[in-house]
């Protein structure tokens, strides 16, 4: 017998499939009641540019079906918008025992860090049971865990500008002026035209013109000849011969309790080639040949003075030494160390600000002193137009340098467009000097104008290119310093706290190595790094709040409350960020947090 299959009992067997597949997913969505979610970290974290966490899930025995699949979607609300992580998806044929055992898993997520508006947010579960041919059924959705903990973004940018050294010594400096005291061969007599001559009335004006001095130096030489060689204590007398004849004219003119404050300090120059040496190189009447030859004998390895001094004497041109150059080593040299003449502070200060304003010429002061004016003025106008003075009488890169360096300074100062202008000028003047020289303190302080202007990419690049160059201790500082904290702001905490250990220990590099350690979880280290960063400056509020943040991490309550107490009370804004802070989520209602609060 041939049946007849109608249509009518196709129907039925679709609609009773369909039912029992209804009803079959239906039973999963009542049996994913039983799961378990872990979310960590709980509250959420930003680390770099995302949010990134683990989920961990826990699904009851006889949840997943043959042929089915089941979903937790994932989804983070903040203010009117949210955002939809990847999927966390179990399939069937992947687990063939989970009709009688647990499914158990974790997986990493994360999403893309979108702004403050991102701060106060919940991450949201929903498990979805779906057939292989698309049908599912949803369950409500359920609260994860809430968001944002921002404290990644707490660090310090570093924006101290280098300033270079005027090169200008404001201390008091000691010069040399040497006079110098002629004797007859093998005499510690002083030549009389020495005495009334050139010499003696150049130290009569010298002393009667009461210069301030403070040491005297003798010297005393005698030259390679016969009877002056072996008389030993010839350049001792005639140092001690000048010293005698230098008291004399303090005496003469009158120094008194100034005389008694000169020190005298004789040498004497005994057997020795040098003086000889010296003078034969500046004499123009030796040729290239006689200079060769005299000092083929004084530089020999081997040969005492007197027997050096006799081979000198057998030499051709003999008389010639004898009467050209030895009267120049019968000598005594006295070197007066006299306090070098300055012009005072506010003289340099008055002639630069008429240098700037073009009522005096630009030779009134040397480029060292005209750059240190820059320096002696508190008023940043003033400063600035000392400063682009300098660059107009000299136009050297440092000068360039330091101008950009006080734009920047200036900037730091001023906000909106007025910061703009400064930023761009500061831009200006340190591409200027690096035009004229590629160095690294200019390229520090174009990192620093690059971050101020927004763009941390491009203060990055830069600042790890100045690294590459080889920089001055100083100036490698200045760098590690810069990169702590945007290396802090891509979540590369080891690199970090690597730059700031050999960054100088100011107040600002220390808090950034505490939130380094903090954000590695190395809170010890935090904490001590924090307490040194308050100790060089009590009043850093930001320094304060972060140490409370690590006591609430390390449940430290005491610390916490004396912490944020601190912080507040330097910086009353504070207040609404910790209540705000999901750093605080676990002790908000402890009493240390709340009497920090009032």
């Amino acid at each position: 017998m041939i049946h007849t299959f109608r249509p009518s009992s196709l129907l039925a067997i679709l609609l009773a499939f369909s039912m029992l597949s209804a009803c079959s997913l239906q039973k999963m969505i009542k049996k994913a009641k039983q799961q378990d979610l872990a979310l960590s970290p709980n509250p959420l974290e930003l680390h770099g540019d995302s949010v990134q966490y683990t989920l961990a899930a826990n699904l009851p025995a006889g949840l997943l079906r043959k042929n089915k699949v089941y979903t937790i979607q994932l989804e983070y609300k903040y203010a009117d918008k949210s955002t939809k992580p990847a999927d966390y998806i179990f399939n069937a044929k992947d687990f063939p025992k989970a009709k009688s055992e647990q499914i158990k898993g974790s997986k990493k997520f994360s999403f893309a860090y979108e702004g403050e508006q991102m701060h106060r947010g919940e991450l949201f579960a929903k498990g979805i049971a779906a057939n292989i041919n698309g049908k599912s059924k949803a369950t409500q959705p359920i609260a994860l865990g809430r968001g944002l903990i921002l404290t990644s973004k707490s660090y310090e940018l570093f924006n101290v500008p280098i300033t270079l050294a005027s090169g200008y010594n404001s201390m008091e400096e000691m010069v040399p002026t040497k006079i110098g005291f002629f004797f007859d061969q093998g005499s510690d007599k002083l030549r009389k035209d020495q005495i009334v001559g050139t010499s003696g009335r150049f130290l009569d004006n010298f002393i009667a013109s009461k210069n301030v001095y403070k040491s005297v130096t003798i010297t005393g030489t005698h030259s390679p000849e016969g009877r002056e060689a072996k008389n030993v204590d010839l350049s001792a007398k005639r140092a001690k011969v000048i010293e005698t004849f230098y008291r004399g004219k303090l005496k003469k003119f009158d120094y008194k309790k100034e005389a008694k404050q000169i020190t005298f300090v004789s040498k004497s120059l005994l057997e020795d080639f040098r003086p000889l040496k010296d003078t034969l190189e500046k004499l123009s009447t030796f040729d290239a040949t006689e200079k060769a030859a005299i000092l083929q004998i004084v530089d020999a390895p081997t040969g005492t003075f007197t027997e050096k001094q006799t081979l000198l004497e057998a030499l051709a041109f003999y008389p010639k030494i004898f009467t050209d150059l030895y009267p120049k080593l019968r000598i005594a040299e006295t070197e007066i160390q006299v306090i070098k003449e300055k012009k005072s502070e506010a003289t340099i200060n008055l002639l630069a600000a008429e240098v700037a304003a073009g009522t005096k010429p630009f030779t009134v002061l040397t480029d060292q002193e005209l750059a240190f004016a820059a320096t002696l003025t508190p008023d940043l106008t003033e400063k600035e137009k000392i400063l682009m003075a300098s660059t107009k009488k000299n136009d050297f890169w440092q000068s360039h340098h330091n101008l950009a360096s006080l734009y920047i300074e200036k900037a730091a100062k001023a906000t909106g467009e007025e910061q703009t202008a400064l930023l761009d000028k500061a831009l200006v003047q340190v591409e200027i000097a690096l035009n004229k020289k590629s160095n690294t303190s200019s390229m520090v302080n174009k990192a620093i104008i690059q971050q101020m202007k927004g763009d941390k990419t491009a203060a990055l690049a830069t600042a790890e290119a100045a690294q590459t160059m080889n920089p001055a201790e100083e100036d490698a500082s200045f760098i590690t310093a810069i990169l702590a904290p945007l290396y802090i702001n891509l979540g590369k905490y080891e690199k970090a706290n690597a730059a700031l250990k050999s960054a100088n220990a100011n107040a600002t590099t220390l808090y950034n190595l505490g939130l380094a350690s903090y954000l590695k979880k190395d809170y010890l280290a935090a904490n001590s790094n924090l307490e040194k960063a308050i100790q060089k400056e009590p009043k850093f509020a930001k320094a304060h709040y972060l140490q409370a943040v690590v006591a609430s991490r390390t449940k430290n309550m005491a610390l916490l409350g004396t912490s944020l107490s601190n912080a507040i009370g330097l910086q009353s804004s504070l207040k609404l960020r910790a209540l705000a802070d999901m750093e605080f989520e676990q002790v908000k209602d402890k009493a240390e947090f709340k009497a920090a609060l009032r």
